[in-house]
């Protein structure tokens, strides 16, 4: 089925991890045979064109398969008027028709048939888990009659949309660079660049499930942090609060219940926080007054800020200087 949103909650969840990855070329009439996978496969399609059909179960006439001297699965490409008719036989299930620019994420024990339409294609192949659990190793896939061992099968946490993700790549540069990258770390078979690859491999799941719409920051957290900015380039200014913020073109309650539920405290909180910090910082220098401090700081009363530097600090702002000029 294809993919809908919501996504960005599942998403914020998953810490990915490969379990075998290869790209290559296939020409037209190549045939991958019917298959069920044990874990997650990502296809990205970046030239040609192949069809996919997808179905509950394979066919009794699945395509025969041959392996090579250890066993792996050979894939069978068929040319000339074999090819031609193959391409026009009709498969019971559902057919993906998988273009350049494409994606598709096909999840365990989903019986599946591949033919290249339009040669040649293409395609970078990642299986993956959602998390890198401690699951048991398993084979790739399955072909007819058998079907995948389950306690084998590699199965998604509960709180991943089910079914297969078919789709367009939205950012096709950026998600060609970052499948190239991918495959940079996975093929130089280092630890180290296989572990810093799951950062690759999980931005490209980011880039290739998250909705546009819903990716965008929230503006209550754009609104908070330009009250920051506000509150940091201005403690100076002796004005109010409110005045200090007016422009932002927001009630002044709504300011603070916003900034309050980002940063864990009131801006006005934060505000004195902000300037007592940068007093404690001006009387430490040998020679500095009280009043010019206070100016400084935004308090044009004196009097008003030495109480509130005792009552925050524990000492008189004079007591304060004292001690950490003759610390120095």
């Amino acid at each position: 089925m294809p993919h809908t949103p919501p996504t960005n909650l599942w998403l914020d969840r998953i810490a990915p991890r490969a379990c075998f990855a290869w790209r290559g070329r296939w020409q037209t009439g190549t045939v991958e045979p019917w298959r069920l996978l044990y874990d997650h496969e990502l296809v990205l399609f970046q030239q040609g064109e192949c069809r996919v059909t997808i179905a509950d179960s394979p066919p009794a006439e699945a395509w025969p398969l041959r392996r090579d001297e250890q066993g792996r699965p050979l894939w069978r490409a068929v040319s000339g008027r074999d090819a031609d008719a193959l391409a026009r036989r009709p498969t019971p299930g559902t057919a993906y028709t998988c273009v350049a620019g494409s994606f598709l994420i096909i999840p365990p024990e989903t019986a599946h048939v591949t033919l290249v339409t339009r040669g040649p294609v293409v395609r970078s192949c990642i299986h993956f888990d959602w998390l890198a659990d401690d699951l048991p190793a398993s084979p790739l896939c399955t072909v007819p009659p058998e079907r995948p061992d389950p306690a084998l099968v590699r199965r998604a946490p509960p709180w991943i949309p089910p079914g297969l993700v078919h789709g367009p790549v939205r950012l096709r540069r950026a998600v060609d660079d970052l499948a190239d990258a991918f495959f940079r770390r996975w093929n130089t078979r280092r630890v180290d660049e296989r572990l810093a690859g799951r950062g690759t491999l999980l931005e490209l799941l980011v880039r290739l499930l998250a909705d546009a719409d819903e990716a965008r920051v929230p503006t209550t957290t754009d609104l908070a942090h330009a009250v920051k900015i506000r509150l940091d380039q201005n403690l100076a200014d002796s004005h109010a609060l409110p005045d200090l913020l007016a422009d932002l073109d927001r009630s002044y309650e709504h300011l603070c219940r916003v900034f309050a539920a980002c940063y864990g405290l009131p801006p006005l909180r934060y505000l004195t926080a902000a300037r007592l910090e940068r007093a404690k910082e001006l009387l430490s220098q040998p020679g500095a007054g009280i009043a010019s401090v206070a100016q400084t700081v935004g308090y044009s009363d004196p009097a008003y800020f030495a109480r509130l530097f005792r009552s925050h600090v524990g000492k008189s702002p004079s007591a304060y200087a004292k001690q950490t000029t003759q610390s120095e």
